[in-house]
C-alpha cells in the first residue's frame, strides 16, 4: 500500500491498521475514519472519532460494540452464520489493540 499517512498520536500506519483491523488509539478513528467506514460497512459520520479521554467518544464505540454483539447474538440465534462471520469482523476491529 501507497498510502504513507500514520496517526499522529500513535504512530499506526493504514497497512498496519488495515491488516490489524484494530486502532492502535482513539485518535486512529479520525485519522483513518474514511477507511474505518469502509471497512465496518458504514457511512463516514458514523464512525466514531472521540479523542482520548472523550466520554462522548467513548460512549459511541461502546453503543456501536453492544448494538454489533446483539445483532451478532440474533444472526447465531437464526443460523444465519455468514452474517454472524462478518458482525464479528466488525467487532474485532472495534476492540483496543493488544
Amino acid at each position: 500500500m501507497n498510502d504513507k499517512r500514520k496517526c499522529p498520536r500513535c504512530g499506526l500506519k493504514l497497512d498496519e491498521l488495515l491488516k490489524r483491523r484494530r486502532a492502535g488509539c482513539p485518535v486512529c478513528y479520525h485519522t483513518f475514519a474514511q477507511e474505518i467506514s469502509e471497512l465496518l460497512g458504514l457511512e463516514p459520520s458514523a464512525v466514531p472519532v472521540g479523542q482520548a479521554g472523550d466520554a462522548v467518544g467513548c460512549g459511541r464505540v461502546a453503543r456501536l460494540r453492544s448494538e454489533l454483539q446483539a445483532q451478532l447474538t440474533a444472526a447465531v440465534a437464526r443460523e444465519e452464520y455468514e452474517i454472524a462471520a462478518q458482525l464479528r469482523d466488525r467487532l474485532n476491529a472495534l476492540k483496543p489493540p493488544d
